[in-house]
């Protein structure tokens, strides 16, 4: 049996700019259109602040934050015209009436026409310091079914496609919110974008807006696109598609909240990593189908709950994949995980795995969830120390089936590492009658247990179990075990 090789994928591209003072607009929603296929647009009453600043550069001298597309004198042409349309409304109705702008985007099926529309509007929202509303559409101008086409990645770095990028370059600022619209198969569509090696890189990558809010509703993200976000004011996506596509929250997170809910994602290595601080996440009511590996959580610090979602992970052969249903690392704050339905289908997944892999890890509850295991190797609640110290989690009530290696498995892995401190975990009242043991488990230094359904290694103190359970292996000290009066985590 193989060790669990853990690689926490960490966004590595790192900006530091100043963010200049935006000026927030207060007032009532009107709607403009743009389309690549029309540079002129349709409006009403634009009503936006005055003397914007505008920014009239060629887009390919933001290369700092456009790394990924090698624009022709096609593409400026594009650019040119894309733009000719912005200034001219930015500048034609100049009006102090408050309200949030809504702008209205048609795809045209073409790349790099549509990238450059979209990344053309928001550098200029970003120039004026305007928030504002994105519709983008469904159908083409003549009312088509059409996918905005950001390009196709081919990943190791090499990529026909791009990314929208936001950020504060040029003193940019402003929340923006991405709307979708139709249903089914003609729901807002944006296929592709970049993509470094495994899963990096997306449709848009936005960072440094501490001060701004993003909104992701109702869009299909396809074709290795998806949305990449580190440093800003809070994020949102909800009721989008993500088919092969992934959402990463990296590099000290957001100022305010993350909340991931009501998503689908499908054919896709992970769903979603949320790594470093974020105040307070929610993930919820998301429905996962044939990962690779379920939902990251790593470097946390903040209030998390991750809840009534569905997560179906397959066996993968992808290096990046662990094939868990919910991986956390590295916790020093609240995390809940409850009411899930997790079911894993990789020899060497974890239903719930959670490790101390750089920093401790403790204030964890995880509750009410339904775990089914079709894995050999290990365990449907599987702890693991990598030489810090693990500590005051509370696992409670959750209905265990399937078989694994064990059910409950805690342990350092002291093969490759110093022994962790492990203490003051409960497990209570968790029903494992519909579970059987793969007789496959092995203690940290890789010798075989045989066959168990509990195991607490020599690193181990101070851990109580409650409730029934047939095969107990334990190595620690002062840990105890009951079938009587066992409490939820709630009563701790």
């Amino acid at each position: 049996m193989r060790r669990k090789l853990i690689f926490p994928v960490l966004f590595l591209v790192a900006v530091f700019f100043t963010n200049c003072q935006k000026e927030k607009l207060e007032s009532s929603e009107n709607s403009n259109m743009i389309s690549s296929t029309d540079p002129s647009f349709r409006h009403s009453k634009m009503k936006i602040q005055t003397n914007p600043f505008l920014n009239t550069e060629p887009i390919q001298n933001d290369r700092s934050f456009d790394i990924t597309q090698n624009l022709t004198p096609e593409s400026e042409v594009i650019y040119q015209r894309a733009l000719s349309g912005v200034i001219k409304q930015l500048e034609t109705l100049r009006e102090n009436v408050k309200g949030m702008q809504t702008y209205t985007l048609y795809p045209t099926g073409m790349y790099p026409d549509d990238r450059i529309n979209v990344q053309t509007l928001v550098n200029e929202l970003g120039d004026a310091g305007i928030d504002a509303k994105v519709k983008l559409k469904s159908t083409n101008r003549d009312g088509v079914p059409t996918a905005f086409n950001f390009g196709f990645s081919t990943g190791g770095g090499i990529s026909e496609g791009g990314w929208v990028s936001i950020s504060t370059y040029l003193g940019r600022s402003g929340s923006l919110e991405f709307m979708g619209e139709g249903k089914g198969d003609e729901i807002t569509t944006i296929s592709g974008g970049f993509r470094f090696p495994n899963t990096q890189g997306g449709s848009f990558f936005i960072v440094n807006r501490t001060d701004d809010d993003f909104i992701f509703k109702g869009i299909r993200f396809t074709n290795e696109g998806g949305i990449e976000v580190a440093r800003v004011g809070s994020f949102l996506a909800k009721e989008c598609l993500f088919d092969n596509t992934t959402i990463g929250i990296d590099n000290f997170g957001v100022s305010n909240s993350v909340t991931i809910k009501d998503n689908i994602f499908e054919d896709i290595l992970i769903p979603m990593r949320i790594l470093n601080d974020n105040p307070i996440a929610v993930i919820k009511d998301n429905q996962v189908y044939n990962a690779q590996s379920g939902p990251y959580f790593g470097f946390n610090s903040g209030s998390y709950i991750v809840k009534d979602n569905i997560i179906r992970t397959i066996d993968g052969d992808d290096p990046y994949a662990t094939g868990d249903g919910i991986f956390v690392y590295d916790n020093e704050d609240l995390f809940e995980i409850k009411d899930n339905d997790i079911s894993c289908n990789d020899p060497f997944s974890a239903g719930i795995f959670l490790l101390d892999f750089q920093n401790n890890i403790k204030n964890i509850f995880i509750k009410d969830n339904k775990i089914h295991m079709n894995s050999k190797y290990y365990s449907a609640i599987d702890i693991e120390g990598y030489g810090n110290s693990i500590s005051d989690i509370c696992i409670s009530d959750n209905e265990i089936s399937g078989e694994a290696a064990s059910a409950f498995y805690v342990s350092s892995l002291e093969a490759y590492f110093p022994p962790s401190d492990i203490s003051d975990i409960s497990f209570n009242n968790n029903n494992i009658e519909d579970f059987e043991t793969t007789c496959l488990a092995t203690d940290g230094f890789g010798s075989a247990l045989g066959c168990v359904d509990v195991f607490f290694d020599a690193s181990t103190h101070d851990l109580t179990f409650c409730g029934e359970v047939d095969i107990i292996i334990d190595q620690g000290i002062n840990n105890t075990f009951t079938e009587d009066d066992c409490p939820k985590c709630d009563d701790n």
